[in-house]
């Protein structure tokens, strides 16, 4: 089950996903999706912040009751603060409960990880 709060979202459009990064970090980035029913996870987006390719991705449509997940790898300079987030929209608008911020610290070596799962309802 999602460990976050749910994304509001219209089961008939197309969701546009994209990963944000608000300090000077690179980020690498994998989201999936698993259908209500299914057992099998599927990608449906990855990519990261240096290949100067905007990181905004139409995925879905997809059904109510459909669970996302996404993980984050941070990179920078050592014991570094860090912000980012991972938005949903529809039509333009940030889905209610579609963005998902993340913050911290990176270890010695200039390294993180942040994921997180939440339900399509």
């Amino acid at each position: 089950m999602a460990d976050e709060s749910p994304i509001l979202a219209n089961p008939s459009l197309t969701i546009e996903l994209e990963v944000v990064g608000e300090t000077p970090h690179v980020l690498a980035y994998r989201v999936w999706t698993k259908a209500p029913g299914e057992e099998r996870w599927m990608v449906a987006a990855e990519g990261h912040s240096e290949d100067g390719v905007p990181d905004l991705h139409p995925i879905g449509p997809f059904a109510r009751g459909t669970l996302v997940a996404w993980w984050l790898g941070i990179g920078g300079p050592a014991g570094s603060w860090f912000r980012a987030a991972v938005r949903f929209g529809q039509l333009g608008q940030v889905l209610e409960g579609g963005e998902r911020r993340v913050r911290g610290r990176t270890n010695t070596r200039g390294g993180a990880v942040r994921s997180g799962e939440a339900l399509l309802a």
